[in-house]
Formats: C-alpha cells, sequence, structure tokens
C-alpha cells in the first residue's frame, strides 16, 4: 500500500481525510501514522502559500518532528547530523524551493525519482522520493532508503553470477537445504540426508579418478573435523557436464554461524581458471624446451621427452668457420644473426615431423655445435 493508497492528505491540524472522508478520530489517525512509519523514513509537507516545510516525520531525527522550517533549516538538520549530498544537481533540480515551487504549478500529480545521501561514517543512503500534491496548497514528500534492498537485490545478482550452488547443512541432523540453484548443478535431492546425497552427486558427475578421494573429503563428518581448525575448507573437483565436457569446481566449506550449526557449502566454476592456467603453463614450458634465441629445442627437451624413447636419430657436429672473428669484428649481435641463420637452414632440410635439438657449447674459443636429428 502507498501512501496515495492511505490517505489523499495529511493535515498539520491532527486531522485527515482517509479516502476522500475527513476523519478526527486521533486513534485511527495513530494506525495511519503507523502504517505509513512502515512505509517511509520521512514524510514532508511543503506548504506552498508559507514556502515552508512541516516535518511531520523523520525517522533519523525525531526529534525535529511536527514542526515548521524553512528549506535552509531542514538543510542545517541533515549537514548538522553528518550527511553530505551526493546529488547536488539532483537537489537543485527536484527537491529545491524552485523544484518544489516548479512541480505545484505543474500540472502533474506526482513525480518520482532518487537521491543519494552519505553519512560521515560512510553508510550510504539511497531515497527512492515520491512528490505528491494532496489538496490544498499542499504537497506531501516521502522517503524511503531504498540501499538495503538495492544491495541485496544487487549482492544476489552477483551471487547467482558467481556461485553454481549454495547449499546450507545442519551439523545436527545432516539435512541440508539446497539455494541459489542454476541449470546442470547440484540435484535437489530434499528427501536425503547431506551425506547420502553428495555420494551420489559425486558418483554421477565427478570423473572416475576422483571419486573415491572426493566422497571421503566431502562427507559432513571430514568436513567437521577439518573446520576445527581453519575459517574455511576447499575442494577442487573434475566434474563432467551433462552433455560429457569436463569443468572443474571450488567447493567450500564454512560456518555461517557463531555456534557452529550450519555449514555452508558454496560450489562455483573455476574452469575458465583452470583454461588459462593450463594455457600459461604449457607457453612457459614449450619456452623452457626452446632456445631463447634460436627457437630450437634445447638439451632439456631432449632429456624430458627423447632420452629414453627409442628413436632413429643423427648426430652432426658442426663448426662455424671463423665465428669468433664475426663477433670480434662485427659485435655478439651479428653472431645471433650467424646462429639464427644456421637454425633455420638446418630446419629446412629436415622434414616436418623431424625434431631439431641443438646443444651449444664452447671448446677452445671455438663454438662448435651439437646437433640431434631424428631422421625418418
Amino acid at each position: 500500500m502507498t501512501v496515495k493508497e492511505i490517505c489523499d492528505i495529511i493535515n498539520t491540524d491532527n486531522s485527515i481525510i482517509v479516502f476522500g472522508k475527513r476523519v478526527k478520530s486521533d486513534m485511527i489517525k495513530n494506525e495511519l501514522d503507523n502504517t505509513l512509519k512502515h512505509y517511509c523514513d520521512a514524510i514532508i509537507i511543503y506548504d506552498y502559500s508559507k514556502d515552508l516545510l512541516f516535518l511531520y516525520y523523520d525517522k533519523i531525527f525525531p526529534e525535529c518532528e511536527n514542526k515548521w522550517y524553512s528549506f535552509r533549516e531542514i538543510e542545517e538538520i541533515y549537514t548538522s547530523g553528518g550527511f553530505n549530498i551526493t546529488d547536488s544537481a539532483v537537489i537543485e533540480k527536484k527537491i529545491s524551493p524552485d523544484a518544489f515551487r516548479s512541480f505545484f504549478e505543474s500540472e502533474k500529480e506526482s513525480k518520482k525519482f532518487e537521491v543519494k545521501i552519505r553519512h560521515k561514517s560512510g553508510e550510504l543512503y539511497w531515497y527512492e522520493v515520491i512528490m505528491q500534491k494532496i489538496g490544498g496548497e499542499r504537497i506531501s514528500v516521502s522517503y524511503k532508503n531504498t540501499y538495503g534492498e538495492i544491495l541485496n537485490s544487487s549482492l544476489q545478482k552477483a551471487m547467482e553470477n558467481v556461485f553454481e550452488n549454495i547449499l546450507y547443512i545442519d551439523t545436527e541432523s545432516a539435512g541440508y537445504i539446497l539455494h541459489c540453484v542454476t541449470p546442470e548443478n547440484m540435484d535437489k535431492f530434499t528427501d536425503r540426508y547431506y551425506n547420502e546425497m553428495i555420494t551420489e552427486y559425486i558418483k554421477k558427475h565427478a570423473v572416475k579418478e576422483e571419486i573415491k578421494v572426493l566422497t571421503e573429503q566431502m562427507q559432513l563428518e571430514n568436513v567437521i573435523k577439518m573446520l576445527i581448525t581453519r575459517e574455511s575448507f576447499s575442494i577442487y573437483a573434475t566434474m563432467r557436464s551433462a552433455d560429457g565436457n569436463i569443468a572443474y569446481k571450488k567447493l567450500t566449506f564454512a560456518y555461517i554461524d557463531s555456534n557452529r550449526e550450519i555449514i555452508t557449502l558454496v560450489k562455483t566454476d573455476v574452469s575458465d581458471i583452470v583454461k588459462e592456467y593450463n594455457s600459461q603453463l604449457k607457453f612457459y614450458k614449450k619456452a623452457s624446451y626452446n632456445d631463447a634465441l634460436t627457437g630450437a629445442y634445447n638439451r632439456k627437451y631432449y632429456e624430458e621427452n627423447l632420452r629414453n624413447k627409442r628413436v632413429s636419430y643423427g648426430i652432426a657436429m658442426i663448426d662455424i668457420d671463423d665465428f669468433k672473428l664475426c663477433n670480434d669484428i662485427y659485435g655478439h649481435s651479428a653472431g645471433d644473426m650467424a646462429l639464427t641463420k644456421l637454425v633455420k637452414i638446418l630446419n629446412d632440410c629436415i622434414g616436418e615431423n623431424d625434431f631439431l635439438v641443438m646443444n651449444f657449447f664452447c671448446l677452445c674459443e671455438i663454438l662448435p655445435m651439437r646437433i640431434s636429428l631424428k631422421v625418418r
């Protein structure tokens, strides 16, 4: 029920008009006041002829209620209480004296807008303001702080985007409640205990190699044991989705109450992170197998990938004529260009499926090269 639906006017002479009828009963007015106070955080009446504001109700400053104020005095009440207007443009345009007079003189019966006010403590008040003509020469202005609703809505959306599931587990009964379900996530086993549900879930979705370990780790008894000495307990699991693709999940357990009676299990998808990590790992591993200058496979690649394999290969010792003289006269950059050119020539000489492994070393101030070639 809105302010408009509750009453058409709030007068300052202790009389009201409810649904078009004037009522003189203090009891009814008190009930109406209580209803309005549940809906609003502040109610102000503007009198056009007086150009003054009557502070009918204010949740933050109740000691200032039931008095007439100028716009400047209302502003001083809030600023002295530690509030700063963050939307100065909105204030000037929508709740300044000129804005009130302009609205009264317009043909509009009501309008709604938002105003943000920050307290010196850092707390934000995000007011939904409803301005209505209520007959005579007066306007009612109601303020409702919707920041909590906005925050909860934002957190809910963020939670749904980040978390796939949130499970609340009762440590005493071993029952659970499943919350924030997204497609292709934990099944709704509403008539089962946690251990039974999680065992069946792991058996159904985990990769075969991890089923036994995950089942043991995620049993409620083990989770309670792990949370004795830590704030949270996380497990990483490899799951198979309905379409057969591999997905990586992070499952985090933590108590949500000081009595340590309710445990939350939050499941998040970390597949993108794992895939990026594996991609980077492959990149750096590959980089460690290649000579930084020439790009040829190095000795590390040979030791880890070819040494213990039965392959056909050839070995060549190459001594570049006057290589040291080239370095001395033209500099090491010229020598680097010569080595890079040599590797390119050798790569052009071997087959597409062959490997060129090179090990550079110095001997008696000349630079021979040992080259291992896997031949077809």
